[in-house]
């Protein structure tokens, strides 16, 4: 009896067919654990970084004031424009300390990675604000240079900078108000398309507490 088969021309067909097949789905599945692993990752930068903004609303929503000074022209308990804020706060994320400490918030970017950075500096030993272990961490960053703070003065007035100058000076601002130690908010504006954290400050119907009074 005449026997029928495959012949050898078409084995190496249907082995050629088998592997690229096998292969296109090999790459496939590759490219979903490739895709979901960095779908997992932005994931947990997107949570961490919020973590860490929470942590500059809470810092600089507990702003405080410095003791009374006996100087005749004492520094101002906060100071801010477009790139950093500082001030005395009495919940400093990375603080060894549990009572006031010493902040500052820089906006830095780099020309090299093309990124901008929200820094935080702290500095311990606050009973001696000039001395004390710094220690600085990356808060948030973002794609481009934009990134800017802005302050709400009493008469609800968004201002460049903090104090507001003088009526009457060289960089005096819009509606200044300068009786206000410290502002009634502050913004972060960052990212393009642009983003923003507003933090609002203590009520400004209640004296903010002093340092001196913090520590009794």
């Amino acid at each position: 009896m005449r026997q029928s088969g495959f012949t050898l021309l078409e084995i190496l067909t249907a082995m050629a067919l088998f592997f690229m097949v096998t292969g296109i789905l090999v790459s496939g599945v590759a490219q979903a654990i490739r895709l979901a692993e960095v779908g997992s990752t932005e994931s947990a930068n997107a949570r961490d970084q919020a973590m860490r903004l929470a942590w500059f609303r809470e810092t600089i929503g507990l702003s405080v004031l410095p003791p009374p000074s006996s100087q005749q022209d004492p520094p101002p308990p906060l100071v801010g424009d477009a790139r950093n804020v500082e001030g005395l706060s009495i919940n400093v994320p990375n603080a060894k300390t549990h009572g006031p400490t010493k902040y500052k918030f820089d906006i830095v970017f780099s020309p090299e990675s093309g990124e901008s950075q929200l820094r935080l500096e702290s500095r311990e030993n606050v009973s001696n604000l000039l001395k004390g272990m710094a220690s600085s961490g990356v808060l948030a960053s973002w794609r481009g240079s934009e990134g800017r703070f802005f302050f709400l003065d009493e008469n609800n007035n968004w201002q460049e900078r903090w104090p507001v100058a003088s009526p009457g000076s060289n960089r005096s601002l819009k509606n200044a108000s300068p009786t206000s130690p410290l502002p009634k908010a502050i913004e972060l504006r960052y990212a393009s398309p642009g983003k923003s954290v507003v933090v609002a400050l203590q009520d400004r119907s209640i004296p903010p507490p002093s340092l001196a009074e913090l520590w009794k």
